[in-house]
């Protein structure tokens, strides 16, 4: 079964280490054990699918790769 919430997790714990995240000026509850809908940042719909990634000056360094 296709797991969405694992996908979504995976792509913005890369999205973090790929961007220096440890480094982010605000990185509280980033790849937590909550729902990735509560990570600061990510904006869901209301069943839970990403929509919005919004980390505008928070310091992110690096490349976004292609994985």
């Amino acid at each position: 079964a296709y797991n969405f919430s694992l996908v979504q997790r995976y792509v913005s714990a890369v999205l973090y280490y790929a961007t220096n995240g440890r480094n982010w000026d605000d990185d509280v509850q980033f790849l937590d054990e909550e729902s990735e809908c509560n990570w600061k940042g990510l904006n869901c719909t209301e069943s839970n699918e990403v929509f919005e990634i919004d980390f505008m000056n928070n310091n992110l360094r690096g490349n976004l790769i292609s994985e």
